[in-house]
């Protein structure tokens, strides 16, 4: 059963502090510890200390990834499917806010932080993670678009950071949260320094090393397979070193994991890069129908 408004739950008990002034500017250094434990706190380091964050035994260097904001004004085409949007997704909580942005024309920044935070968690806890994916693609070119993708950026964080809590006890919410980090990046990319693009490589270098590993659940692994169905050619093109060691790691769990069905389905992982990042209708037969039996 899902807790409603769990960031706020997190961010009242302590856990979790946001700090909105530094999180754009520096990426924030989230590892896992390789135990599943999620007690490490995220750790806010200058972005050239930053080491590659799948495998510390990898050498290769990280590609920055290239695809940043657009700088042009948004059209008056683009802030009416914008508004119109954003009032559909009949967020109660921030809806003061949201009207507010849509009269500034979209240049409030303190709003645009405030709402990217209230975005991400409807996406998360709300289940409005493409919708929101969407809109948050439409307002790439906003006057306050730094402002609200911090906002999103810095409560992706902290999700990010209870993890292990999520997928024990808020299962449903995990596989949102899973859903809505590729849905992000394939309509936004991978943020000004790279922050949106390492979230999505650190949810495969969670799942797919021990001990989380052995208990994948296939929920889990569709999402990964959904993941690079939709932005493995973005990844290909824009981080090609990242990917390289990211088909290293999923190398490596296709030897490591013990179960069969999970072998299959990480074996596919493998098979999307060479098929050029899109299912045939005989590979989806063979092994989701398979699988399922």
């Amino acid at each position: 059963m899902m807790v409603p408004l769990l960031l706020e739950e997190l961010q009242q008990v302590g856990k979790f502090h946001h700090k909105k002034q530094v999180f754009v500017g520096n990426a924030i250094l989230q590892r896992s510890s390789g135990s599943g434990s999620g007690h490490g706190v995220g750790v806010t380091v200058p972005k050239e200390t930053l080491a590659p964050f799948i495998g510390e035994r990898r050498t290769k260097q990280n590609t920055p990834p290239k695809k940043e904001l657009k700088k042009k004004a948004m059209t008056e085409r683009e802030m009416a499917d914008a508004a119109a949007g954003l009032r559909a997704l009949r967020i109660g909580t921030i809806s003061t806010e949201i009207e507010a942005w849509i009269t500034s024309a979209f240049t409030a920044d303190d709003l645009a932080e405030t709402i990217g935070s209230a975005l991400c968690q409807h996406a998360i806890e709300g289940g409005g993670g493409r919708p929101v994916a969407k809109i948050c693609g439409v307002l790439r070119d906003s006057p306050s678009a730094f402002a609200l993708y911090r906002g999103l950026l810095s409560s992706v964080s902290q999700y990010f950071e209870c993890r292990d809590r999520l997928r024990a006890d808020h299962f449903r919410m995990w596989i949102s949260f899973l859903a809505f980090v590729a849905d992000l990046y394939a309509n936004v990319g991978g943020g000004k320094d790279g922050e949106l693009v390492n979230f999505v490589f650190q949810v495969f270098d969670y799942l797919l090393r021990a001990p989380i590993l052995e208990t994948l659940k296939i929920e889990e692994l569709e999402s990964l397979i959904s993941a690079l169905l939709s932005v493995g050619y973005d990844l290909e093109r824009e981080c090609p070193d990242q990917l390289s060691l990211l088909k290293d790691l999923i190398r490596d769990a296709f030897i490591d994991v013990s179960e069969p069905w999970a072998r299959k389905m990480i074996l596919l992982l493998l098979e999307l890069g060479a098929s050029g990042w899109k299912l045939p209708a005989e590979a989806n037969e063979y092994y989701f129908q398979q699988t399922t039996n």
